[in-house]
């Protein structure tokens, strides 16, 4: 049968990416305090492709990541992927993502009754050559306390629902539940999806005395992280769902 992808192409234009997106999968997901959770990812892959080449072979990128046995978010992992990517394709560089939900185990705070509480995370790899670019993404939510509120109020202080996103790069490890750990200990307090009244007295007050600005929240993670030998950059972003406004409120930090 003739092969129309693999043909000359005049046009002397290279793509920079060409693949696939939202094929979905089975995976597992390395967890730090146990065996490995098992969710589903939907992933795009993408390599480039040289100005001679029409086409690019699409169903070898999709059969290499449903092929995969590798589990995230191990940059080793990510980095066999990629090579055969690279290699099947004959591509000087590829390019990996992944978006899955990941449910860290809680418990309520005083009655502790069990109540995983998810959080959405994105792993995005690339390759060129032998340099690998490995980053993590976890979106965790939270509550926040206005500081402003509590100090001008005579009863109460208005919160929020708030949700802290931490992207880190790193070629070392790093656990989704780290990420989540630093979310939680800098806001005014931790969510959780199961509450008794005990508890919600418990995190209610304990939000009271923990008052934090977005401004505060997204510098305090940013801190922590840079004090990380393993992250080699990082982006904070925090926003707030305002209840008393009809809008937002946002703060980030980039480094570098």
């Amino acid at each position: 049968m003739r092969d129309l992808q693999s043909e000359r192409d005049l046009r002397g234009i290279g793509l920079n990416r060409v693949g696939v997106r939202g094929i979905k999968r089975p995976m597992e997901v390395l967890s730090m305090e146990g065996p490995a959770l098992h969710t589903v990812g939907r992933f795009c892959a993408f390599t480039d492709l040289p100005p001679d080449v029409r086409g690019s072979h699409m169903s070898r990128i999709a059969q290499l990541v449903l092929q995969w046995d590798g589990r995230v978010p191990c940059p080793s992992s990510a980095r066999e992927l990629l090579s055969s990517l690279s290699s099947s394709l004959g591509a000087s560089a590829s390019e990996a993502e992944v978006r899955f939900p990941f449910f860290v185990p809680k418990a309520s705070p005083v009655t502790r009754i069990p109540c995983p509480l998810e959080v959405r995370c994105r792993v995005l790899a690339s390759l060129r050559g032998e340099d690998l670019s490995f980053r993590l993404a976890v979106k965790v939510p939270v509550k926040t306390l206005c500081p402003c509120s509590r100090e001008i109020s005579s009863f109460g202080a208005h919160n929020q629902r708030a949700h802290v996103t931490i992207e880190v790069g790193s070629r070392r490890m790093i656990w989704i539940e780290e990420l989540v750990a630093v979310a939680e200990e800098n806001a005014s307090s931790p969510v959780y999806p199961v509450l008794k009244r005990q508890d919600e007295r418990f995190v209610t007050e304990g939000a009271y005395m923990r008052p934090r600005f977005v401004e505060d929240l997204a510098r305090d993670c940013a801190a922590r992280l840079l004090e990380d030998p393993r992250v080699e950059s990082l982006r904070v972003r925090v926003v707030s769902h305002e209840s008393i406004h009809d809008h937002d409120a946002v703060a980030e930090v980039i480094r570098p």
